[in-house]
């Protein structure tokens, strides 16, 4: 079992906060090792935290809990800034060193031995598995993140009106594309164009293709003028007077429904 040595701010833990990250290193199956369980009461602190980094009996790898209290103390960092040195001469520059950020941090502050080695931040669901491998030395195990074959963007409140969903393929195009909302909120939705990725097009007169959809009745379609092609650089910006229940856009042979709460997308 890696022996990791934790170094943290006392302040940080007053609501136990760190004591759970230390909680959830070891349950990943780590030997952690942190002043109140290793350090003798009346000796100097980084006296003992020295032997804890610098001793290959003591320790495999070293984390500091980043966080401002850590950081922004000259005191500490100026105690930072020695352990750290000792570590290095001592075990070497692949000595793992790991920075578990739990705010944001003035990255300016952040001695050069961290800053460019593993920090990893507690707000990512994979911060765990991150520093358990790389205090083991070896790949992470995380799983790919699946991509949707669309990008959106709601844009919220423009101008007079509620809601202009930006819509793009990431590959291909769509030409014709489309959108489409529930029949009895056709009125709903005041017109869509194709412009440039990014930027929200200023609303004047919008030319669009508008129907039933033949195939779903209780669907009302309406797209750009003709011959407008959304790609990965260019988006479709469907524009709405009233935010509706539903929403689905691509293209005739291939729609997909859009949660307006939540961004989600499900194939159609």
């Amino acid at each position: 079992m890696k022996k990791l040595w934790v170094t943290y701010a006392w302040k940080d833990n007053e609501d136990l906060d760190v004591d759970y990250l230390l909680q959830e290193l070891e349950g990943a199956g780590l030997d952690v090792r942190y002043d109140r369980r290793q350090l003798l009461t009346g000796q100097r602190l980084w006296d003992q935290i020295d032997q804890g980094i610098t001793n290959p009996v003591n320790s495999d790898a070293w984390a500091l809990v980043v966080s401002k209290h850590s950081l922004e103390s000259e005191p500490c960092r100026e105690e930072l800034n020695y352990a750290l040195q000792r570590a290095l001469t001592s075990r070497g520059s692949s000595f793992p060193l790991i920075g578990i950020f739990v705010e944001p941090v003035d990255k300016a502050l952040l001695p050069a031995a961290i800053s460019t080695r593993l920090y990893v931040n507690i707000e990512a669901q994979d911060w765990l598995e991150r520093v358990r491998s790389g205090v083991e030395g070896v790949q992470p195990s995380i799983a790919s993140k699946i991509i949707s074959p669309i990008a959106i963007k709601l844009h919220w409140n423009q101008g007079y009106y509620p809601l202009i969903v930006e819509i793009r393929p990431r590959s291909g195009l769509w030409n014709p594309c489309l959108a489409a909302i529930l029949l009895n909120e056709k009125d709903y939705m005041f017109g869509a164009l194709v412009r440039p990725a990014g930027r929200i097009p200023r609303i004047g007169t919008v030319r669009f293709v508008e129907g039933p959809d033949r195939e779903r009745p209780e669907w009302f379609l309406r797209g750009p003028g003709e011959g407008e092609t959304a790609s990965p650089t260019m988006s479709m910006f469907i524009i709405f007077n009233r935010v509706p229940t539903r929403l689905r856009a691509g293209t005739p042979d291939t729609m997909y429904e859009i949660d307006l709460s939540e961004d989600n997308i499900v194939k159609a």
